[in-house]
């Protein structure tokens, strides 16, 4: 669970920061002197819009890539690189078309996951899985390269009282922001956000990647405070790094954080969760209750029904999936033993 809320917050909040600074910009390109309410208004009117168009892009580049896939299930040497490729043309047509090229990227791959994933062969899944981690590594490290340098840059322009506020702010307004919206979702959620996942949320969530890029993209013409917003972003982002992130591990384990388990989900179970959610949308049904079951099961029986035969070469069904599940875990069972008779081979 909190894994989930760490990796999907900071996702969105990338999103959300791209879109606010490009409605910053504008404003200061018009200047502080000739802004009128009609601005603030275009401005809040291209913040949905530009959210709603980059989700509408993510969608069709999801639904494009699946087709794709479909047809050149036999080119196994291809079909990587139509995963890589058509997911990069939703970012850039989406930032082409002035929308939220990082909303349009995550919503791509999150429905592509659902219908690409069938169509691959094993060996492109696999080269595909290892090569967007490569790529996600190598990403990261040249960001950190370029901060590196920025960090010795002589263009520096330090306000130290700038600086202090603009930390201390980002911490404050950070827990203040996240425990407010907790309590929000708490009142939807079946499974709540505790206290001690509030606070690690709030405490783990400041980077500054997106940030320092935005920040070097200012116009100084219409900024004549990069140089200041540049400095106090690498301290946020060395305050981040380098105190958060080296304090976070010890953290979680002083205050008894949930760990990820290890237990795998025997056939037993993944039978029993399948058959549940079946009997609570039947209960509901009965009860004439539009309840979560009810619009899972349409939902489910719409996808299986019409999107799957249009987006993946080949159908599965209730069964075939529960033996695929199968045949996973007892690989990944027999891995874990192997490996636990090598090292007891080995210490002996």
């Amino acid at each position: 669970l909190l894994y989930i809320c760490v990796f999907g917050e900071s996702l969105l909040n990338d999103a959300v920061t791209i879109v606010l600074y490009h409605a910053f910009s504008s404003m200061a390109v018009i200047g502080t002197d000739h802004l009128e309410m009609k601005d603030f208004m275009r401005a809040t009117g291209s913040f949905v819009l530009v959210s709603i168009g980059g989700f509408l892009i993510g969608v069709l580049g999801a639904a494009v890539t699946g087709m794709t896939t479909k047809f050149a299930h036999r080119l196994e040497y291809v079909q990587p690189l139509i995963c890589l490729l058509f997911p990069y043309l939703a970012y850039l047509f989406a930032e082409l078309a002035h929308y939220s090229g990082i909303l349009a990227i995550v919503v791509c791959g999150l429905f592509m996951k659902q219908y690409v994933n069938g169509n691959l062969s094993d060996d492109s899944r696999t080269t595909v899985k290892y090569f967007l981690k490569t790529i996600a590594s190598h990403s990261e490290a040249m960001i950190f390269i370029f901060l590196g340098l920025s960090t010795f840059s002589k263009n520096h322009a330090w306000d130290v009282v700038f600086v202090t506020v603009t930390v201390i702010s980002c911490l404050v307004f950070r827990f203040i922001g996240t425990y407010g919206l907790c309590l929000i979702c708490n009142k939807y959620r079946v499974e709540k956000i505790g206290m001690v996942d509030r606070f690690i949320l709030a405490y783990g969530g400041l980077r500054g990647a997106i940030c320092y890029g935005l920040a070097m993209t200012l116009d100084k013409d219409s900024v004549p405070a990069k140089d200041m917003f540049v400095s106090t972003t690498v301290v946020v982002i060395c305050f981040t790094v380098f105190i958060q992130g080296t304090t976070i591990k010890p953290l979680v384990k002083f205050l008894h954080v949930k760990t990820q388990d290890e237990k795998l989900n025997t056939m037993t179970d993944i039978v029993i969760n399948h058959a549940r959610d079946d009997i609570m949308a039947g209960i509901e049904a009965i009860a004439g209750i539009h309840g979560q079951y009810f619009w899972r099961h349409r939902l489910s029986h719409f996808d299986r029904e019409y999107l799957q035969p249009f987006l993946t070469s080949k159908m599965h069904s209730r069964g075939e999936e529960l033996l695929e599940k199968y045949d996973r875990a007892k690989v990944k069972e027999n891995k874990r033993r192997m490996l636990e008779s090598i090292a007891l081979d080995s210490h002996h």
